[in-house]
């Protein structure tokens, strides 16, 4: 690796060091969001499945 790498490596890890919070925060909400979602499209997967069951 070269120094120039070394030193862009440091500059990026100084960044997300600085904004870990907001970063944190951020991957907090899209993984909550994600998990919403998932559990919205399961309960729409079993209504649709109960309704096509029913109507057999």
């Amino acid at each position: 690796m070269s120094s120039i790498q070394v030193g862009a490596v440091k500059k990026v890890l100084s960044v997300l060091w600085k904004y870990r919070d907001p970063i944190a925060e951020g991957i907090i909400f899209l993984l909550d969001l994600i998990a919403r979602t998932a559990k919205k499209d399961n309960e729409a997967e079993r209504v649709a499945k109960n309704a096509s069951d029913t109507s057999m």
